[in-house]
């Protein structure tokens, strides 16, 4: 009687233990927490010295440990294992695969093979129990209770083991579920939040669920604005707001809502943007549908994508203008040559002013291909150390007699300024078309500012202007009173061939080639324009540190004659005729070859008399100029050299480059140019 009763309390007292044991792991949020609880529950019931919890997914097929708890010192201890995600040992899949397991051991004691030491490896356990947590069929995990003590456990004490590890399978299952949403949730949430991309939940009335921060900056409203609110809220009030969502609906319905878009749109804080986004539709169950809308800003996108294209545009005219542009020099000096040994010897003549009439459009011919070399970067730059002042005080007299009395011309000097590197003629270039530009734009009188300055420039100016970059800048700025440019033609005006003046009152080169200019020199351009009110570019070059280099006269003497031997290597034989004829007459022996290989042969029978070289950097037969050159000074370092072309720096090759002691000649030339440019090199000037 009296073991009866002890079984019947024992019976009591699991069932009371179980009970306990399901609803405190209804009320456990987390694995870990669900294990304590276990390790109470068998506790009372078993008395252990070690207890174990671990997990396991037949996924992934891996165990992780929840909890561990060892007896130190007297002192019940959780005690960490490392081993997360680590596979199955061959102790932990017996028990997976074949059940609970009661382990008895006799001394001398030593760990199980296969299991993973834990706690204190000083002590191994005495009496095991393994059972596997189930929920339903499917192993999801180990529970073990170790004892120190010699056969401390028996059978039906495995038995109760499983029942509680049974009991725990679906609760854990359940919190491993809800662990797993929530960590969802958190993932989601942060990528909803921390998004570059502004994102907007819609129902299907267009109704606004939510939205996140991104899409709150880019509309620049409130959250509180916007949740709840027909998506039109953020459109601007002259949009037909009911049409836009009566077309909302209808898509919604009939799921043919645009999955990928660009437009420009108009917010309702009066922001414009370029947008690109997209549409997907959420379908959750039990839940209605929502559209979900990604928004991103691309108005910086489209408008790098503009200056490349534009860059692109005017690199390819740019290459044809070169080509057409050194041809044309070549014609254009055999016209302007021969035009001017005609006027030489053709004075007080019927036929005088037809020739002065020829060399003047063979002039203004020669500065249109200047201008097309020039916008598409192919000009040939001669850098000079320069001071901008002079510069500018130097054309502000020729633009006195071009601007006429009705216009008022200014110039404001900054005060001291840094130097530039630049080629003076093509500074002189700028200040010449914009000045014509500004005249122009002022037919019945205003007033045309020139000034200078000195900017500095930081990270909050280049992001203001992207074409700018750090450092200190001269800045030229040329303005006007005159009639200004409609936004429209603003965005096009350094294109070339675009103007807006009259059929026959200009080319369209003008700013292209001030543009072209300002690029060649590292700086750039920017321009400010209100209708009727006038316009101001400003222009920002890099300062340079050198000292300004004295300039050269600008009409220099009558070429004096010399007796030297030239040769002339030029493959045109207009050209190459005529360049033989002007020295010629100049008292030179003059040798003259076709191309750079014929030149060699030349050389061969002549390279003690030859004194100095003329050759254009361009030629057939593989050999260029300047390789022609290194040649023919290895052989006599004493020799002179004038390089000559209707080419640009850039388009002669990258091995060429114009810099001091190298004499550049560039056509179209007059012929005194060309006889003063020999005498020079000769003198070693």
């Amino acid at each position: 009687v009296s073991r009866d009763i002890s079984e019947r309390k024992k019976l009591e007292q699991r069932s009371a233990a179980l009970s306990k044991l399901g609803q405190n792991l209804s009320a456990a949020t987390s694995r870990k927490e669900a294990a304590r609880v276990i390790s109470e529950t068998t506790m009372g019931l078993f008395q252990w010295d070690m207890f174990v919890v671990n997990l396991f997914s037949s996924k992934n097929y891996g165990i992780e440990p929840i909890l561990n708890i060892d007896t130190i010192d007297g002192k019940r201890v959780e005690v960490p294992n490392e081993q997360t995600g680590a596979p199955p040992g061959p102790f932990s899949l017996r028990v997976i695969n074949d059940g609970a397991q009661l382990i008895l051991k006799e001394p001398p004691l030593t760990m199980l093979p296969g299991t993973v030491p834990i706690g204190d490896l000083t002590r191994p356990s005495a009496s095991l129990m393994f059972a596997p947590i189930r929920n339903g069929t499917t192993v999801i995990g180990i529970l073990s209770i170790q004892s120190y003590s010699l056969k401390a456990y028996h059978q039906n004490d495995l038995n109760v083991l499983q029942t509680i590890a049974d009991h725990c399978g679906g609760a854990l299952e359940r919190i491993r579920a809800e662990e797993a949403l929530r960590a969802s949730e958190i993932r989601f949430h942060s990528v909803w939040e921390n998004s570059v991309d502004g994102m907007r939940l819609t129902d299907e009335d267009g109704i606004i669920v939510t939205v996140n921060q991104a899409f709150c900056k880019l509309v620049e409203m409130e959250r509180s604005e916007l949740e709840g609110q027909p998506f039109t809220i953020t459109y601007a009030s002259s949009e037909n707001h009911a049409d836009l969502l009566e077309r909302y609906r209808k898509r919604f319905r009939d799921h043919t809502v645009e999955q990928f878009y660009e437009r420009k749109m108009t917010f309702r804080s009066g922001k414009t943007a370029e947008l690109g986004g997209a549409n997907s539709f959420v379908d959750l169950k039990g839940q209605r549908p929502l559209l979900l809308g990604l928004f991103r800003d691309i108005t910086e996108q489209k408008r790098i994508e503009s200056q490349l294209r534009q860059s692109q545009k005017m690199d390819s005219i740019g290459q044809l203008a070169g080509g057409i542009a050194h041809d044309f020099n070549n014609l254009l000096t055999v016209i302007q040559g021969h035009t001017s040994l005609l006027i030489a010897t053709e004075k007080n003549t019927d036929a005088s002013e037809s020739l002065q009439q020829i060399s003047m459009a063979a002039e203004r011919s020669a500065n249109l291909t200047r201008q097309l070399l020039t916008f598409s970067r192919r000009q040939v730059m001669q850098r000079r150390t320069l001071d901008l002042h002079e510069v500018v005080d130097e054309i502000t007299k020729m633009l006195r007699r071009i601007l006429g009395e009705d216009i008022v011309l200014n110039v404001e000097n900054g005060g001291d300024l840094p130097r530039i590197h630049a080629d003076r003629g093509m500074m002189e270039q700028i200040l010449l078309n914009l000045a014509v530009n500004s005249r122009d734009a002022m037919p019945r009188g205003g007033e045309l500012i020139i000034s200078t300055s000195v900017v500095t420039v930081d990270e909050s100016y280049t992001r203001q202007n992207h074409d700018a970059y750090l450092g200190e800048f001269v800045c030229l700025t040329v303005s006007d009173t005159g009639c200004g440019i409609t936004p429209d033609a603003l965005v096009h005006i350094f294109e070339p061939f675009f103007t807006t003046k009259e059929i026959g009152k200009g080319t369209g080169l003008g700013l292209a080639t001030v543009y072209g200019i300002v690029k060649q020199h590292d700086g750039w351009i920017s321009v400010t324009s209100e209708v009727e009110k006038g316009t101001a570019f400003k222009i920002c070059l890099p300062r340079s540190e050198e000292a300004v280099e004295t300039r050269r006269s600008s009409n220099p003497p009558k070429p004096p004659r010399g007796t030297e031997t030239i040769l002339v290597v030029e493959d045109e034989t207009p050209l190459r005729e005529l360049v033989q004829f002007i020295l010629e007459r100049q008292g030179y022996n003059v040798l003259e070859a076709a191309s750079g290989v014929a030149a060699l042969k030349v050389w061969e029978k002549h390279r003690k008399t030859i004194d100095l070289l003329l050759t254009d950097l361009i030629m057939p037969d593989g050999i260029t100029g300047s390789e022609l050159s290194v040649r023919l000074q290895k052989d006599n370092p004493d020799l002179k050299v004038i390089f000559t072309s209707g080419y640009s720096a850039d388009t002669v090759g990258k091995d060429f480059v114009l810099r001091d002691g190298i004499n550049f000649l560039q056509k179209p030339y007059h012929p005194d140019k060309l006889a003063q440019t020999v005498r020079d090199c000769l003198d070693g000037k």
